[in-house]
């Protein structure tokens, strides 16, 4: 994504990704949705809609320090 649509911080990004790769996982030779830049595709439609942008730039943790353990 070019970065002037680049709405995510790079640390927000990978936090998707996992995110993403938690609900649905690699199985066999099929990828991950993460893996798949299912991320790249939530942050081009989040760019198309102020309301949810504002939401998830303000609430989707900023760092990596912040985000939960994965168990």
């Amino acid at each position: 994504m070019p970065d002037t649509n680049k709405i995510f911080t790079d640390d927000q990004s990978d936090l998707l990704t996992e995110v993403l790769n938690r609900i649905v996982p690699a199985n066999g030779d099929l990828p991950s949705a993460g893996d798949l830049g299912i991320a790249v595709f939530i942050e081009s439609a989040v760019n198309a809609n102020p309301a949810l942008r504002r939401l998830l730039q303000r609430d989707l943790p900023n760092s990596h320090s912040s985000q939960p353990e994965w168990k």
